[in-house]
């Protein structure tokens, strides 16, 4: 999962990314871990992730984003998250209020620098139903974007002709949303289903879309969807420094005591005697201070 994310941050650094993923337990030290590996970087805009199981006033953090989520008030399990990267500003337009036995979801608006839109998560329990809110939130703002981004878990079959699956189906609708046609995103020993999404009220705006297997989460596919729309651009500047993470000065001064510098009087003019000091120092500071290459991300305006 974590080369797909590479992938797809290194062929689309103007566009808007987007993933998802069920994560079955954020609070999960190895979940969290694998989290970390695979995103903290940055380099994916918006991360929705359902079925986090985090409590009320306690996430997990990313370096590069901020968080907004939403816990169960009430019962262990559920909720929802959306990562955003720090350099979009962003405004929580609605939300769910924590009950177990309804869809639980978040809506923000995120300016992406040129641009405002619309992104959301939503994680539906198994057979529940009161999607009413949500439509009705949904409805009362996505007229006002000319991109709207819905990811998440609805626990539905999409492929199957059942009564929930319509009554999911016509929530999309109303919500003025078209569905991206992702094949099953949930497998098991005895079957496997469309149960995840990633929709938009502007399909064409789509680049490219697709899923990957993410074992090390659950038994659902993470999802990915790339926008064509303005943002602030990421910029890498690579640069070379002296680490002194493991300096001792002690054991600096110990060694100058014995690096021979009487080799300086031995040369016979002043800019030899000058390159010779200038070797045996920078041998000293290269092995207790050795250079080190790194790279800081800017953000610009393509």
């Amino acid at each position: 999962m974590k080369e797909c994310v590479l992938t797809l941050a290194a062929k689309y650094p103007k566009q808007l990314t987007v993933c998802h993923i069920n994560a079955q337990s954020q609070n999960d030290s190895v979940h969290q871990d694998e989290f970390k590996e695979i995103f903290a970087n940055g380099d994916i805009d918006v991360i929705g992730v359902s079925e986090t199981f985090f409590k009320p006033n306690n996430c997990l953090e990313l370096e590069e984003y901020t968080v907004f989520s939403v816990s169960r008030k009430y019962r262990a399990g559920g909720g929802v998250a959306l990562y955003i990267r720090k350099c979009f500003k962003c405004k929580v337009l609605a939300m769910s209020e924590g009950e177990s036995y309804r869809p639980e979801y978040k809506i923000l608006e995120v300016d992406t620098g040129l641009d405002k839109i619309l992104i959301a998560t939503i994680y539906r329990p198994p057979k529940v139903g009161y999607m009413d809110k949500f439509i009705e939130d949904m409805y009362s703002h996505i007229l006002n974007y000319k991109l709207a981004v819905v990811c998440g878990d609805m626990n539905v079959g999409l492929g199957r002709n059942t009564s929930d699956t319509a009554v999911i189906l016509e929530a999309i609708n109303l919500c003025c949303l078209d569905l991206l046609n992702f094949e099953d995103t949930y497998h098991t020993a005895t079957g496997s289903s469309v149960l995840d999404i990633i929709a938009t009220n502007c399909i064409e705006s789509v680049k490219e879309y697709g899923q990957v297997h993410a074992p090390e989460f659950s038994h659902h596919d993470a999802l990915y969807a790339v926008f064509q729309i303005s943002k602030i651009a990421t910029v890498r500047n690579k640069f070379t420094y002296r680490s002194l993470k493991n300096f001792c000065a002690t054991a600096f001064a110990a060694e100058a005591e014995i690096t021979p510098w009487e080799k300086v009087c031995l040369e016979k003019d002043i800019n030899s005697k000058i390159d010779c000091f200038n070797r045996l120092f920078m041998q000293l500071v290269d092995k207790h201070a050795p250079m080190k290459a790194a790279s800081a991300k800017r953000y610009v305006t393509p």
